[in-house]
């Protein structure tokens, strides 16, 4: 099975897309003491590696993010 979210309203850049599954890992310095620890994403990702799920993200400027996870069939 394969499940795309994507949303047009936000883009991360390469440099960052890099560490976006790092634990305590922020895209945006900004929001350093506006809440969150940075935890959801590695969270996901362990959860969906231990699932044998397939997580990857892509994002462009004027496009927007993209998350698709693929999941095996049983």
């Amino acid at each position: 099975m394969l499940i795309i979210i994507h949303n047009e309203g936000s883009y991360i850049d390469k440099e960052n897309i890099k560490h976006i599954f790092d634990r305590f890992y922020r895209c945006d310095p900004a929001r350093k003491y506006q809440g969150g620890y940075g935890l959801g994403l590695s969270i996901a990702n362990q959860i969906a590696s231990n699932l044998k799920i397939k997580i990857d993200v892509s994002s462009e400027q004027k496009k927007g993010t993209t998350f698709t996870l693929w999941i095996p069939a049983k």
